[in-house]
């Protein structure tokens, strides 16, 4: 409405020339004010643009006084009592997370695995999820997902044991061994004991590894990720072509690439307490910082085994280190630096890291 409508309104009704009736530019423009800023379950902020003009003549007084105001005011104080059912259910799902894995039988993922399909699991997770509407996107992943799905797919057979070993091998080792290679060549590299063995083995049998990032990265269909995908698949032929630091260092750019433009940030926004920093220091701020990888959430399996592998490349790096290193390849590159080893290691933590973020992104 414009000064000019505004100055045309008669609240008051037909024939009431009474000047304390009339809006004055000042008050309508000061109930517009109001409005603009939210209040209007206020009942001040009501009556001011009521006797304004602002929201109309008679039939604005007629809302006003026909419980207009208390059924806003009633929805109003819904619509709180629903975020703060909303908070204790945040708060409820986190408390799931975090003591869902001490209820593990031991060394048995499987197990609990059919535990949580049990009718007495599934009643209070979905007691859970009742609590609010519309429920948690978290919660609702949890009761109609199976625990496994929480898993990268080659590793859902792996016991809780495993699972923590492969976490320090991949730190060790910088290796990132999630959704691809399969599940038997995982088993084989658990059963070595030196990093020699395991890096022998990966090289000796990549063309199967190749095989399986490949086909994985198929699943990679994010809209910022498919280009880094492409690139890995790129990696993947030059080293069947012969072509290893070609494809060692594609397969570290891309890692390094995602890094930069989605994997900084997102580690910040699921692990808040990483100060922002560069990758090494990011990556380092999620990780725990003991030896072992304490006691992880439901989410936090994945992520942990994502990270840990990458902790090693993006270290700063010495003349003499014998695993990957993202920073040398770029900064020092040498026989030392480029070794037929890194290839397949490059390639494997390029495909998990984009694995890992089609997930979270999705």
């Amino acid at each position: 409405m414009s000064d000019e409508d505004e100055a045309c309104v008669d609240p008051g009704g037909e024939g009431d020339d009474r000047p304390e009736a009339r809006p004055t530019h000042s008050s309508a423009a000061r109930a517009r004010q109001s409005l603009a800023g939210g209040s209007l379950a206020d009942s001040s902020a009501l009556r001011s643009a009521a006797a304004a003009g602002v929201m109309g003549n008679s039939i604005t007084q007629r809302f006003v006084s026909t419980g207009f105001l208390a059924s806003v005011m009633k929805l109003n104080e819904e619509t709180r009592r629903q975020l703060v059912r909303q908070a204790r259910l945040a708060k409820t799902a986190d408390d799931v997370h975090r003591s869902v894995l001490k209820t593990l039988p031991p060394r048995s993922l499987g197990a609990f695995s059919l535990a949580l399909s049990t009718p007495s699991w599934h009643e209070q997770i979905a007691a859970i999820v009742r609590m609010a509407t519309p429920p948690s996107a978290l919660v609702q992943r949890l009761l109609t997902k199976p625990f496994t799905d929480f898993l990268p797919s080659n590793l859902r057979d792996l016991t809780p044991d495993e699972l923590e070993e492969l976490f320090t091998i991949s730190r060790d080792d910088g290796l990132g061994l999630s959704w691809a290679p399969h599940a038997d060549l995982v088993k084989d590299l658990l059963k070595l004991g030196t990093r020699d063995e395991r890096f022998t083995l990966l090289r000796d049998r990549r063309e199967e590894v190749f095989d399986d990032v490949a086909a994985s990265l198929q699943s990679v269909i994010h809209s910022d990720l498919t280009d880094l995908a492409a690139l890995t698949a790129a990696a993947i032929d030059a080293a069947r072509a012969g072509h290893d630091q070609a494809a060692q260092a594609l397969a570290c750019n891309v890692l390094e690439t995602a890094m930069k433009e989605l994997g900084g940030t997102w580690i910040r926004g699921a692990f808040p307490e990483v100060p922002e920093a560069g990758h090494h220091k990011t990556i380092a701020g999620a990780l725990p910082s003991g030896p072992s990888w304490g006691d992880p959430t439901l989410l936090e399996v994945r992520r942990y085994l994502v990270l840990a592998g990458m902790s090693q490349v993006f270290a700063p790096g010495t003349s003499k280190q014998d695993t990957l290193n993202r920073h040398l390849g770029a900064h020092s590159a040498s026989a030392c630096s480029y070794r037929p080893q890194f290839v397949v290691p490059a390639i494997l933590l390029a495909h998990a890291l984009l694995r890992l973020l089609e997930q979270e992104l999705a």
